[in-house]
């Protein structure tokens, strides 16, 4: 009998960390800004395969954007995102970060996340979403931006670790 109790947690646990797994996406590199950011009028740099984005006064340098379909963030190559998910238990959209790697992962000049609107919806609170930009490579340390879902506007509420 404690043998079947074994194997059922032990399927329960595997179930549990595969779901969790799925339920965690990678961004796709892109040659182009994707047409959704357009409006935003979006710049950017690159010298020696590293792409920055560049925003307008005032914006994220992380631009998140949505349409009925699925809620869109924008990053250049700089940083590769490593995963993403959406936390529901802080209500938030966790983008993680490592270091870039060598030349051959900057061919790539961007870096998009796309979310389906079904899996964020519960987390938006007073029309906000909340992006938590976590870069590995210090220590965890995050960043903060705040997407206005009425306004289509965001703007970085928390950006410690990029002033350190």
């Amino acid at each position: 009998m404690k043998k079947y109790v074994l194997i059922t947690a032990a399927i329960v646990i595997l179930a549990g960390a595969g779901l969790y797994l799925a339920s965690m996406g990678k961004a796709d590199r892109v040659q182009q800004i994707p047409e959704v950011f357009h409006d935003l009028g979006i710049g950017w740099v690159t010298n020696d395969g590293i792409t920055l984005l560049q925003t307008r006064q005032g914006a994220s340098i992380y631009p998140v954007i949505h349409d009925d379909q699925a809620l869109y963030i924008l990053s250049g190559n700089a940083d590769r995102i490593s995963k993403y998910y959406v936390d529901k238990v802080r209500q938030e959209i966790v983008v993680e970060q490592d270091m870039v790697k060598p030349q051959s992962e900057r061919k790539a000049p961007f870096q998009v996340v796309t979310i389906p609107a079904a899996k964020y919806e519960s987390i938006i609170k007073d029309g906000m979403v909340t992006v938590r930009v976590q870069f590995n490579y210090l220590d965890k340390q995050s960043i903060y931006v705040q997407y206005d879902t009425s306004t289509k506007t965001s703007k970085l509420v928390d950006g410690a670790a990029l002033t350190q």
